[in-house]
Order: structure tokens, then sequence, then C-alpha cells
């Protein structure tokens, strides 16, 4: 579940929160979450009782958590390994402003990557 202001944002059905449980305690597998969402989004998600996965990915990939903390050696390296890109990110965001499909604001997340929203 996702939580803001303790008020539940996401969740899971109950069936695949028990698939999941099954999943993360097997042995054989590692349980490493990897989303889209910023790391304030992350942040804010509780997947069970006894505290984080051990490791975890957010924006992309561009944050790794390992037990619940991140990684501020991985964020820089992710920075650094995109800082030649900053032009193209601005390409991008000028593109997309003019977008008459874009309806929301168009924002950089974590300095990582561009984020809008499209009705096409």
């Amino acid at each position: 579940m996702e939580y803001k202001e303790e008020k539940a944002l996401s969740y899971m059905t109950p069936y695949a929160l028990d698939l999941l449980k099954k999943l993360k305690n097997r042995s054989e597998f590692i349980f490493a979450p990897l989303t889209t969402r910023s790391s304030e989004q992350y942040e804010r998600i509780r997947f069970f009782d006894d505290g984080p996965p051990e490791i975890a990915l957010a924006a992309n990939g561009g944050i790794l958590y390992i037990d619940g903390k991140a990684d501020e050696e991985w964020f820089e390296e992710s920075k650094r390994m995109i800082s030649g890109c900053q032009e193209e990110f601005q390409k991008g965001k000028n593109f997309l402003a003019g977008d008459k499909n874009v309806y929301f604001e168009i924002r950089t997340v974590d300095e990582l990557f561009v984020f809008t929203k499209s009705s096409d």
C-alpha cells in the first residue's frame, strides 16, 4: 500500500499480496521491486509488516534502496551517467510543452527523467 498523510493512495488485492509474500519468502528468490515512482512516492509504500525489502530500485532504477535507505553513491552515479543529456532533456520538455494532448505539468523527477501525462 502507498500512504500519504495516512490516506491510502494505492493498494493490492489480498490475493496479490499473498502471492507476493509467498514469493518473498522463497529462499531461491530475492524480492527486489523496481518502480518508476519518485523517491518520495516510493518511500510512502509499505510492502510488508516486517520492514522494507532488502533492495529496491525507484526512479526507473536511478535510486537504489538498501534496507529502506537510499544509496547516495548509486544516486550520484546515476546522475553522472546522464549528466551529458541535459540538452536532450530540455528538447524533450520543449517538445512535450507543444503537444496539445499533454494535460499535466511537465516535470523532472529526482533529477533523472522527465514525466507528464498525455491523453494520447
